[in-house]
């Protein structure tokens, strides 16, 4: 559980506001990854793997990754991250500690899959009814040619909603996993926080973006390497925002004079 002492920093990063440098974040990520390097390209192949085999479950698949497996696997890394940041040694065990906080993860993820899709309603609306009718027309053999529908230039800004909010969630995962936040909790308080920042963070998240998307050209192998750095690059960002170490330090202390 959250303590009062964490509360307060966490609402003084609110308050206050903060900045951050990404290009020293993404140093950090390849450096907390190069100290555990075996076990963090280890831990992508097996993450990797098992989600390519529960995808091919019938029916069920793609609902047990989406829900279950990749919440618990990325937070498992994001704490094998911090762990690597203090000059630990992992166990390979420790990347799948995110499946203790199982319950809280499937709601944060259902309740923020289901905020952005009632964000893209407008956007369904406006081309919905073009897409069905394309869809019509190329389903019909004797019917007309059909043509690829032409959407207003501004309809894709309704779709702006869904981009924040998946933006501004981004550190849900986390504040389960380190400060033992609900569901609900968690997601506001991402929100909160990242939205002072929030052209900062995308900027960022578009970046780790690119290099994995480079990376996956490499024969894959890339991946093996990039992926890692992103995880350990979002938690030192995140580490570094919320004070992380501090509130950490701060729990220690008050335990030894307890």
């Amino acid at each position: 559980m959250m303590t009062d002492q964490q509360q307060r920093r966490l609402q003084e990063v609110i308050d206050q506001g903060y900045s951050f440098e990404i290009g020293h974040h993404i140093g950090r990520g390849f450096d907390f990854f190069k100290r555990n390097m075996g076990s963090f390209i280890g831990y992508i192949v097996v993450a990797g793997l098992i989600t390519i085999v529960a995808s091919l479950i019938p029916f069920l698949g793609q609902l047990l990754v989406s829900l279950i497996l990749t919440p618990a696997l990325l937070l498992g890394g994001y704490l094998a991250a911090h762990r690597s940041a203090e000059g630990e040694r992992l166990a390979f065990g420790d990347f799948f500690k995110g499946f203790d906080f199982i319950s809280p993860l499937i709601l944060a993820t259902l309740a923020s899959n289901l905020i952005m899709v009632a964000s893209l309603i407008p956007f369904f609306l406006v081309v919905g009814s073009g897409i069905f009718e394309f869809y019509s027309m190329a389903s019909d053999p004797i019917g007309m040619e059909a043509e690829l529908p032409d959407f207003p230039w501004w309809s894709f800004i309704l779709a702006l909603p869904a981009v924040y909010f998946s933006v501004a969630y981004s550190w849900a995962t986390m504040f389960i996993g380190f400060y033992g936040m609900s569901f609900w909790d968690a997601l506001e308080m991402s929100r909160k926080i990242i939205t002072k920042r929030w052209f900062l963070y995308f900027v960022f998240t578009v970046i780790l973006g690119f290099m994995v998307a480079f990376s996956f050209l490499l024969l894959l192998v890339g991946a093996l390497f990039a992926l890692p750095v992103l995880i350990c690059a979002q938690y030192s960002v995140f580490a570094e925002v919320t004070q992380l170490n501090a509130s950490q330090e701060q729990d220690i202390t008050d335990h030894l004079v307890g």
